[in-house]
């Protein structure tokens, strides 16, 4: 057995497809230094016994199923470098005689269900390099005793309940990597980070900060991502923030932060994301932003008071995959070259806005647009947009699954063309006046989830291929002039959702309608010259909330089987 082996230093197994408990025999191995089982399975309590390999420096166990307490005996091991024990399933508080592991120089016990205060006693361990202990259930504040880790390059304490402020670190001049997102911190970022120049990761994400960004992060020249979004900051971007040549993220949204876009933001060249979303924001976007941040990949504006208009320069940003500048100020077109040079350009919203189309022209976006083999959303809605959809929408990636067009003034047919966009899952056109019929082409849009053409000016009958659309949840054409039967096949839809309210249906509700078990929300099919009578099946609408038959030519008597609605709470 395996504490028969008792010359055995090295025991190194990660990754090797282990199961079962840890046997305690462990414990019978005293030259035993390094024992590395990560990435494993193993379950059950780890082996007190393991304090008597008084020679082990490493003990990796990180990535298994341990449950349970860490035996207090560990912290006999006074040789003990290196301690791993992260991401399981233990239980129970941080040892507490983890002070006298005096060899400590990277301790892991992050992902995990641990609980209590972290010991003040870690910030004893002086040889310590890098610490995580976060994503567990801890309580209490961050020691103020971390501020004596003047080794410490790494400091991860994200997701684990912690309260307070962030304590005085102002000696860890190494610190590379303070990493204490969705705490519940309190407090104003201290200036003195300012000071620690090695930083190259700050990370204050979803805590309850407060205060003004401190002009002096601005001198950290290593610094690539400094996010502190989630919080509640106030006043403006610090122009300082231009000075951090080796930025890639600069994550600044959810927050209360105001005045304009620093210009001095595109001195940054490396800038990969920029994040400026949920703030009060004003001012005009740069115009020669596409040219100075040729890295761009991802630039996010939404939510804010910016006017102006999109900067066509960002037609150059080559790089460019995510543009989001919903619910603004812009005005003016949207660049018709927007997506010529950006191959690689996923989403575009521009959603809320007061952005203008008058002519073909300044609808070129969209031909544009269809050089961007990976968009995956495409969001104009809310806007001033008018003429007629270009039918090169239907050019557009066949990997679009999502493409809103609501509360324009759009005119025109809905071109055929959008059924050759067989991966959309969402469309939105309602509110608009585009006319004519409906593509039958819509029937080939397999993996559609919701379809809303209300409030348009359509005509004509609903298509028989919407029985085709087995993923279809919610159908929304009340509000047109649609005409014609009810096609029974569109129980083949798995809906929750139906909306044919205000329009000129006629003939009876078919049986087949009232036989969608999956209607829950609504069936709205008032304000039509529907007739006939209610059929006895509208008793399967077992978890339908809202029905609206109203303003119709039906008559009879309500069938008894409509007692079966138990979840019905309008009729």
């Amino acid at each position: 057995e395996l504490g028969n082996l008792t010359y055995l230093r090295r025991l190194h197994l990660p990754g090797s497809n282990l199961h079962g408990v840890l046997p305690p025999e462990l414990g019978r191995l005293p030259d035993l230094s390094h024992l590395n089982l990560s990435d494993n399975s193993f379950q059950g309590r780890i082996p007190a016994s393991l304090s008597n390999c008084t020679r082990l420096e490493r003990l990796m166990l990180f990535n298994n199923s341990f449950q349970g307490d860490i035996p207090q005996e560990l912290c006999l091991l006074r040789n003990l470098k290196v301690l791993n024990l992260g991401t399981n399933t233990l239980t129970g508080s941080i040892l507490s005689g983890i002070g006298g592991l005096t060899n400590l120089i990277f301790l892991n016990l992050e992902i995990n269900n641990l609980t209590g205060q972290i010991p003040q006693e870690i910030g004893g361990l002086v040889k310590l390099v890098k610490v995580g202990l976060g994503m567990n259930l801890l309580t209490g504040s961050i020691p103020a005793s971390f501020g004596n880790l003047s080794s410490l390059y790494f400091l991860s304490l994200y997701s684990a309940q912690l309260t307070g402020s962030i304590p005085p670190l102002q000696n860890l001049s190494s610190l590379e990597v303070l990493e204490l997102s969705k705490n519940y911190l309190k407090g104003s970022i201290p200036a003195w980070l300012g000071n620690l120049s090695s930083l190259g990761l700050i990370n204050f994400d979803g805590n309850h900060l407060t205060g003004h960004i401190p002009y002096s992060l601005g001198n950290l020249p290593l610094l690539h991502v400094l996010s502190v979004s989630n919080n509640n900051f106030s006043g403006p971007i610090p122009q300082s923030l231009g000075n951090l040549g080796a930025l890639i993220g600069l994550h600044l949204d959810h927050n209360e932060l105001e005045g304009p876009f620093p210009l001095s933001l595109l001195n940054i060249s490396t800038l990969a994301v920029l994040d400026l979303q949920y703030n009060n924001l004003s001012g005009s976007i740069p115009h020669s932003i596409g040219n100075k941040l040729p890295n761009i990949q991802q630039l996010l504006t939404s939510v804010n008071q910016f006017h102006g208009i999109i900067p066509p320069s960002l037609c150059n940003a080559s790089m460019l995959q995510w543009i989001q500048g919903v619910n603004n100020f812009f005005s003016g077109t949207i660049p018709e070259c927007l997506g010529i040079h950006q191959k690689d350009l996923t989403v575009v919203t521009f959603a809320e806005n007061q952005l203008e189309t008058s002519n073909d022209y300044d609808w070129g976006f969209i031909s544009s647009l269809t050089n961007c083999s990976s968009l995956l959303l495409l969001d104009v809605g809310d806007n001033k947009l008018r003429g007629e959809l270009p039918n090169t929408v239907g050019n557009l990636s066949t990997q679009l699954q999502y493409f809103v067009t609501n509360m324009n003034y759009i005119t025109g047919k809905i071109p055929e063309g959008i059924g050759n966009l067989v991966n959309l899952e969402f469309i939105e056109m309602n509110n608009n006046l585009f006319e004519g019929t409906i593509p039958a082409s819509f029937g080939k849009l397999k993996k559609l989830n919701q379809l809303y053409l209300t409030n348009n000016n359509l005509s004509g009958t609903i298509p028989l291929s919407f029985g085709n659309l087995q993923m279809l949840t919610v159908l929304s054409l009340g509000g047109n002039a649609l005409s014609g039967p009810i096609p029974p096949n569109l129980s083949n839809c798995p809906l929750e959702k139906l909306d044919l309210d205000s329009n000129h249906l006629t003939g009876s509700v078919p049986k087949e309608i009232f036989s969608i078990s999956t209607l829950s929300d609504y069936l709205h099919l008032g304000h039509n010259f529907l007739t006939g009578s209610i059929s006895p099946e509208v008793g399967n609408l077992k978890n339908l909330a809202f029905l609206d038959i109203s303003n119709n030519k039906i008559f009879g008597e309500i069938p008894s089987s409509i007692g079966d609605c138990q979840s019905l709470e309008y009729l």
